[in-house]
């Protein structure tokens, strides 16, 4: 089912510094509606204001579903595949923020935001959409005032994060290991020592929230993973097996046919006309 976009308008178009830029600040109304086929990536950072949000999920190939509801953000790393998930219907109402740059890659690195889940909540909308505007407002006449306003935007979406119950000594653990899972470098055991967990506490406690092995979970996201190469790249069917860490191309096809039912062939073939 494809996504119907009601409305949208952009207050702030690109505006650049040597630490930075800007790149849009916008809205967006839609009627949402998305397969695994939408999953996309940006090249910058997305902070995501959700204004009206009923029964919306947030999904990335390195977290499981994440709920989210109107007063939660969202922040979207660079080349983060990921898609949001609104029941048919309902009205979904997003004000985003993009941006990129060193003074944000610096801001990220040294708060090891890639450790942390991505979605804050209990913001005050209405605070938060003013913050956005005042990033508009002053892009175009003062590219560095409006840099510095995005951080400020993004320090309250991470103390929201280290407010909420359970994200410092709970969800932050399973975070990490989430990131460490796509290193196809590191086995079980390491992982579970990087957490400071031994590896059958670590091992118990993934099955129990994922329901699955750490390296069911691992094979089915690497799976995802390539799925999104295949339909968005021209790349062969070797080249994706090398770039995600398989043995060969005969090991990729036999663990992407366990996941997807069918080869990376056939699934290239079967869903480029869908696209």
């Amino acid at each position: 089912m494809t996504r119907k976009t009601h409305y949208f308008k952009q207050y702030a178009a690109e505006s650049a510094t040597p630490l930075g830029k800007v790149v849009t600040v916008s809205t967006l109304v839609t009627d949402p509606g998305r397969d695994i086929l939408s999953l996309r990536t940006l090249p910058q950072y997305a902070l995501v204001l959700n204004i009206h949000a009923e029964g919306g999920k947030y999904r990335s190939l390195d977290v499981p579903d994440l709920a989210f509801e109107s007063g939660s953000c969202i922040l979207v790393l660079p080349n983060q595949a990921h898609r949001y998930i609104v029941t048919k219907g309902r009205k979904w109402e997003q004000m985003y923020l993009v941006f990129e740059g060193e003074e944000f890659d610096l801001w990220a690195d040294k708060l090891s935001l890639q450790n942390y889940m991505p979605i804050s909540h209990g913001h005050d909308v209405s605070a938060m959409k003013k913050m956005f505007m005042e990033v508009a407002e002053t892009s175009a006449t003062s590219p560095l005032t409006a840099q510095t306003k995005v951080l400020s935007i993004l320090a309250k979406h991470v103390d929201a994060l280290r407010k909420e119950t359970g994200q410092l000594e709970g969800e932050k653990w399973l975070a990490k290991v989430y990131h460490l899972l796509s290193d196809t470098n590191l086995s079980v055991h390491e992982i579970a020592a990087k957490v400071s967990m031994s590896y059958e506490n670590f091992r118990k406690r993934f099955a129990q929230i994922e329901g699955v092995s750490a390296l069911a979970y691992r094979k089915k996201a690497r799976a995802e993973k390539a799925a999104i190469h295949l339909l968005s790249t021209n790349e062969t069917i070797a080249h994706v097996a090398e770039q995600l860490g398989y043995y060969d191309e005969s090991h990729f096809s036999r663990q992407f046919k366990e996941v997807r039912g069918m080869s990376p062939r056939a699934y290239r073939k079967q869903y480029t006309k869908l696209t």
